[in-house]
């Protein structure tokens, strides 16, 4: 009788211990998974950053141009002067009551 209650008992541990090692299977199995997920997301979003830092460098390498062609014009208008002082009837900056428009 003792022979088959040990019996009993090494089969309970043994099933048992099936059961743990396929939860633990079943655990790494997630965790891997969740792992190629969490290598993909980073991947795309180090692909965005990249693509979105390029965006950025090609905005501002637009808006130093449009700044020098600024310069460059506001350059050129005061070396030539301004046309507009010479109209008594235009508003100046700042603005003056002129009485000789008319």
């Amino acid at each position: 009788m003792a022979v088959v209650i040990w019996l009993m008992v090494l089969v309970g541990l043994l099933i048992l211990w099936s059961v743990n090692a396929a939860r633990l299977s079943a655990a790494r199995e997630a965790e891997a998974a969740s792992r190629v997920k969490l290598e993909q997301a980073e991947a795309l979003l180090q692909t965005r950053l990249r693509d979105r830092g390029a965006e950025l460098n090609a905005e501002i390498d637009t808006l130093r141009k449009r700044a020098e062609v600024a310069q460059q014009l506001l350059a050129k208008a005061e070396s030539l002067g301004n046309p507009l002082d010479l109209h008594p009837c235009l508003p100046r900056f700042p603005a003056s009551v002129t009485s000789d428009c008319g």
